[in-house]
């Protein structure tokens, strides 16, 4: 399979799925420990804002971006290289 890379992100040219981790059964997580990974997040997060002078707005967008990387490279979609 041919595939680009660019900015240290290489890319498939054709789509392809790590068929042991990728799966099409919804998302289930019990509603505690939903709660208990959401306090998590808050907590790392209030601490790397004040640890890096880094506004809570800041941190989160980082995070969702980093989050969504994270899932094409789980999905397959992307391999990164250092």
């Amino acid at each position: 399979m041919k595939r680009v890379t660019t900015r240290g992100v290489d890319t498939p040219v054709q789509p392809c799925y790590n068929n042991q981790v990728f799966s099409t059964q919804p998302m289930r997580i019990d509603s505690e420990d939903l709660v208990a990974l959401k306090h998590l997040q808050e907590d790392m997060a209030e601490y790397f804002c004040d640890d890096n002078q880094v506004s809570g707005e800041t941190y989160w967008e980082c995070l969702a971006t980093l989050a969504e990387i994270k899932l094409m490279e789980i999905r397959g979609e992307i391999m990164l290289t250092e």
